[in-house]
């Protein structure tokens, strides 16, 4: 999982969010056979159905084609998603992450220095 996606919706979101706005389905799945994937035609399907379950992806139908652009750039995408992690996994507390990310020791002088010049900006 990466940000809240399987590694392969990650990989499509990562060609989407590179292309911009309204990419076609081929160009997708044109793209996932460059990289060596021999996902069918309904696999991707379904990748992209659960991306925009994920509201990452949205599709717009024009004729009998639809187009897919980003819900969200990829960085508004990690900051929602780092947010909800901070919030369900330690009570919302920068704290209590800080806490299990440095396994419970103070910072070196330097990481102290580091965040108090990045809290400071």
């Amino acid at each position: 999982m990466k940000y809240n996606l399987s590694e392969s919706e990650y990989e499509i979101m990562k060609f989407i969010w590179e292309q911009g706005d309204n990419i076609s389905f081929n160009d997708i799945m044109e793209d996932t056979q460059k990289k060596g994937h021999t996902w069918k035609k309904q696999t991707v399907q379904t990748f992209l159905t659960r991306l925009i379950d994920k509201g990452v992806l949205k599709a717009e139908k024009v004729g009998n084609k639809r187009y897919y652009s980003p819900s969200t750039t990829e960085t508004e995408h990690i900051c929602k998603w780092t947010h909800e992690f901070l919030k369900a996994d330690f009570g919302g507390s920068l704290k209590n992450f800080m806490l299990a990310f440095t396994g419970g020791n103070s910072l070196t002088e330097e990481e102290a220095r580091e965040l108090h010049e990045f809290l400071d900006e």
